[in-house]
């Protein structure tokens, strides 16, 4: 008897234990809505990773468009390759349609003006869509002013 009732604990925690593993696998946590979060990109080794988490977040809390969360991301430095038309990574990878895709849900891209300037680029070597602001750590600041936490992938 003693045997059987320690056979039933052991399979009713092991249930418990793949249940629980299983819930949060399927992404049963729910987020609240009114995330605001902005995302430095200032290295362009560090910028594939950047859209990565950035479309994982997304996933977790739903989209701008959705109203779920508002997310911007700031480029400056080496940043500003992962926003030129037709840049690509290590691999050959563009970048364009990732942001485009993430643009379309509503992800707002800051390109700073200082660094175009440092890189004799103009505003039309970017991917249609992104905005220019005057500074990108000032930008930064400001946002988190308006109660944006800071991401640095």
């Amino acid at each position: 008897m003693r045997n059987m009732l320690r056979n039933i604990l052991v399979a009713f925690g092991a249930a418990v234990i793949t249940l629980g593993a299983a819930s949060a696998q399927a992404g049963d946590y729910d987020y609240a809505k009114g995330q605001k979060a902005v995302y430095q990109v200032n290295e362009i080794d560090r910028a594939w990773a950047a859209l990565r988490n950035i479309n994982n977040h997304l996933k977790a809390t739903g989209t701008p468009m959705e109203g779920n969360i508002d997310l911007a991301v700031v480029s400056h430095s080496s940043g500003v390759y992962m926003l030129l038309k037709g840049s690509t990574n290590s691999h050959g990878q563009l970048y364009e349609p990732k942001v485009q895709e993430l643009m379309s849900k509503g992800v707002e891209f800051l390109q700073c003006a200082n660094t175009l300037r440092g890189h004799g680029l103009k505003k039309s070597d970017l991917i249609d869509g992104v905005k220019i602001v005057p500074s990108g750590v000032a930008e930064i600041a400001e946002k988190q002013r308006h109660g944006f936490a800071y991401v640095k992938p």
